[in-house]
């Protein structure tokens, strides 16, 4: 039987055996040429797994994972992991291994007239950048020491020994550059063409392809910097603090400066999803008024900058929060925040006459580019990249844990939640100034909705994301004031704080007025009046109705308008925010069905006041609840009131009297049988069915009716007047209280049926006065004789007005 054929995997594993073999041999001749091999069939794993998907993107079958865990082109990367490990173990002896595998993924890269690789794939050979540091870091910590100065105890400072720190020293420099040097190959792998030898749609399709590729190394880069910074390498994290701030120069002689723009903050990668002439329709407004059309290569530069300033900002927050929740021993993560902000090591920086830090108006906006990018929750925004970019760096900083168990994560996982760091670095920019410029620039960005990513929405995030800054800098947290120490040293914490405050709360002022100026200006929806409305009606029409005590009440609906009074339902105090289009409030889940349903309830209501008003027949009862007297005539008369006899109490005499295993009392078990139902009512409360009728306690005093569940028979609605809604059982209005708020009305016509059977009133006092006779159509107009203020306290228990 034919043996089966080893997968590329397992030949690029032993490839991979052959190159180790000669780093653990020290020859140097022999370990290029196994190398070679290696990343040369890697090539060609990649080229005849590269094709093209339906609509003629890049795609690559190395993507499909089948039955293993994870695709292969990500196994095929995996092999890389050891080779690096030990070249690495073997910098003291000769960098010459190290050396040549930084040059790895420069090998894989496509190049000229190779078939294209998707981005994942692309990102994947990126990801030997942050590989190649872990390796190395992992080296250069198993060779340091904690320095012990003569007399003294042991320091923070991490030292290794000299030979080894001399070789480090030496290759070093060759990682970094080995990096930042991919940056160099994306115009030719991706094609970029002069100015003046391609048209502008062509010319964005080239950048928009580069776009994965150039977030990617920016990312990585940001993260080699952690990396650094974690191991406390006070050597790697000066180059890669440094290669980091330079980032976006690489590019320079290969683009042209970026556009001027007077809304630069608001252009996001997002634009990158659209072809060119949707791109430059969505950044004209951004331009100043009479400057010309950006060119493909003045907006995508401007897009990498922007993103650029974005990564170094999370990064300095990052690093900053580790510092302030000691996780390491040395300052170096404080220190490496404030030279990210200080941008040390630009290429422009020696034209500068000193490096300073940011000032409140660039930080403060800064900021709120990265408030105004969306959240996590948007898996295609750019605030969910930097989302993940914030997971990515500090999940290296994760405790250990026992495999299998639960355990909350110590971790960032957002932007969001690096609020202290932001805080500090908010802080030490309003010691530097420009407190009036920062308020002048939120005020200006508020005022713009149309150019805000989410219009108004944005708004309402800005002034929230404000908010919360405003409360943790009101607090004395004492990792902000340990924090600001740090970053401003001998500089006055309160006076920066107070200076930050005062700003943020002129800068909310600002957005709070823009939206009033916006909310006054706008009318109401009346799409979203008709939607309150046909919701309402659609609840109020639905049958059985929802009436206090009644079951299977029927509910119709008659043409033109019924002989009956108007009935308006009103709330006061509905946002004029949520009515307007498109809405200044935070959307409700199921506006429209609250208040469709409180309607219902009200309509139900109102059938109730309808049905307290019909006659009553008294029955003068001189014993008390619990007394076997009282319950013989309740049976007796439940025979005559129909089925599904109803006994409504006072609550009050309720609680003591009525329930019936009271050890102690003495009691008629003949008279009484009582037994517990599944019952329920809106403004009552059941307290159980005694010989077959339903107990229910209520608001009442000192009288008790007697009556069936089933009396009421419909409730029939009709079109309401003519110029509230025409052919509509409901009609709508809504009227301001103020700018902000009003009164929402829905007013509807009712008719109220009842079956012919009588309804008892049980009294245990004789204090009585005469009140108005039935309402109209309800039954013979006489006067009916009622316990004092009862009318009042019945309708007040279901929420309703007498």
């Amino acid at each position: 039987m034919k043996a089966d054929l080893p997968t590329p995997t397992e030949i690029l594993e032993e490839l991979a055996d052959r190159v180790a073999q000669q780093i653990d041999r020290r020859v140097p001749i022999a370990f290029d040429s196994a190398l070679s091999e290696m990343t040369r069939y890697h090539r060609f794993l990649l080229s005849a797994n590269a094709s093209r998907s339906a609509d003629g993107a890049p795609f690559s079958y190395a993507e499909i994972a089948g039955n293993a865990w994870n695709p292969p082109h990500r196994d095929w990367v995996r092999q890389y992991s050891r080779l690096i490990a030990r070249a690495a173990e073997a910098i003291p002896d000769d960098d010459h291994f190290i050396r040549s595998l930084t040059r790895v993924p420069m090998l894989l890269l496509p190049r000229p007239g190779d078939p294209a690789l998707p981005p994942t794939v692309i990102q994947v050979l990126l990801d030997l950048g942050p590989m190649m540091m872990h390796r190395v870091e992992g080296w250069v910590t198993r060779r340091t020491t904690t320095d012990t100065p003569p007399g003294g105890s042991a320091t923070p400072r991490i030292t290794m020994a000299g030979s080894d720190a001399k070789a480090y020293a030496n290759v070093l420099p060759d990682i970094v550059g080995a990096w930042a040097s991919l940056l160099q190959v994306v115009p030719s792998v991706f094609d970029w063409k002069e100015r003046s030898d391609a048209d502008d749609a062509r010319a964005w399709l080239s950048f928009r392809a580069a776009w994965p590729f150039l977030w990617q190394h920016l990312s990585n880069t940001a993260y080699c910097l952690a990396v650094a910074v974690w191991n406390e390498d006070d050597a790697a994290a000066a180059l890669f603090r440094e290669a980091l701030v330079r980032w976006a120069d690489a590019l320079d002689h290969r683009l042209p400066e970026h556009a001027e723009l007077r809304w630069r903050r608001l252009v996001y990668p997002e634009l990158l999803d659209l072809d060119w002439a949707a791109a430059t329709a969505l950044a004209a407004p951004l331009a100043y008024a009479h400057s010309p059309s950006s060119r493909p290569g003045e907006l995508f530069a401007a897009v990498l900058r922007d993103c650029h300033a974005d990564v170094l900002l999370v990064t300095a927050a990052l690093l900053l929060r580790w510092t302030m929740e000691g996780k390491q021993a040395s300052g170096i993560g404080a220190r490496t925040a404030a030279e990210l902000g200080r941008r040390e090591g630009a290429s422009d920086q020696e034209f500068r006459p000193e490096s300073q830090p940011p000032d409140l108006r660039k930080a403060l906006l800064d900021f709120a580019r990265i408030e105004l990018a969306g959240s996590g929750s948007r898996d295609r925004s750019h605030g969910a990249r930097l989302d993940e970019l914030v997971r990515s760096l500090d999940n290296m900083t994760e405790r250990r844990v026992v495999p299998g168990r639960f355990f909350t994560p110590s971790t960032s996982h957002a932007w969001d939640d690096l609020r202290l760091a932001t805080v500090a670095l908010l802080t030490a920019a309003a010691d530097v100034g420009g407190t009036e410029a920062a308020v002048r620039g939120v005020g200006e960005l508020a005022a713009r909705e149309d150019l805000l990513p989410r219009a108004d929405a944005s708004c309402r995030e800005l002034d929230g994301a404000l908010r919360n800054v405003e409360e943790a800098a009101g607090r004395d947290w004492p990792q902000v004031a340990s924090a600001f120490a740090l970053l401003r040293p001998g500089r006055d914490l309160a006076a920066a704080k107070a200076a930050l405050l005062s700003s943020i709360a002129a800068a909310r002022a600002a957005i709070e007025t823009a939206r009033l100026a916006r909310l006054k200006a706008r009318q109401v929806d009346s799409a979203k009046l008709e939607a309150i409305r046909a919701a309402a009606e659609a609840s109020l029409l639905t049958t059985p109705a929802k009436v206090p005590l009644f079951r299977d009440v029927v509910v119709e609906r008659v043409q033109g308008v019924l002989d009956a009074a108007d009935r308006t339902f009103r709330v006061n105090g509905v946002a004029k925010a949520g009515l307007v289009e498109p809405p200044m409030e935070p959307p409700s889940s199921n506006f429209d069905g609250f208040m469709a349903s409180q309607f219902a309830q009200a309509a139900g209501r109102q059938a109730w006041h309808f049905f307290a008003a019909r006659p009553r027949q008294v029955v003068e009862m001189p014993h008390e609840l619990d007394s076997p007297e009282f319950w013989n005539e309740v049976t007796a008369k439940a025979g005559l009131v129909g089925p599904e006899p109803v006994l409504v109490v006072p609550n009050g005499l309720a609680a003591t009297s009525i329930r019936l295993r009271q050890p102690g009392q003495p009691r008629d078990e003949a008279s009484r049988q009582a037994e517990q139902r599944a019952r329920q009512a809106t403004g009552a409360s059941y307290l159980e069915s005694v010989n077959g009728v339903d107990v229910y306690g209520a608001d009442f005093e000192a009288v008790s009716w007697l009556f069936s569940a089933t009396a009421m028979k419909r409730l029939v609605y009709s079109e309401t007047p003519a110029g509230k809604a025409d052919a509509s059982m409901v009609g709508i209005d809504y009227a301001l209280d103020d700018d902000t708020s009003g009164t929402l009305s829905l007013s509807y016509r009712q008719l109220v049926q009842f079956e012919d059977w009588p309804v008892f009133e049980f009294r245990t006092t004789q204090a009585c006065v005469e009140v108005p006779g039935p309402q109209p159509n309800e039954g013979p107009n006489r006067p009916i004789s009622q316990p004092r203020g009862l009318l009042k306290s019945l309708l007040g228990s279901f929420g309703l007005r007498g």
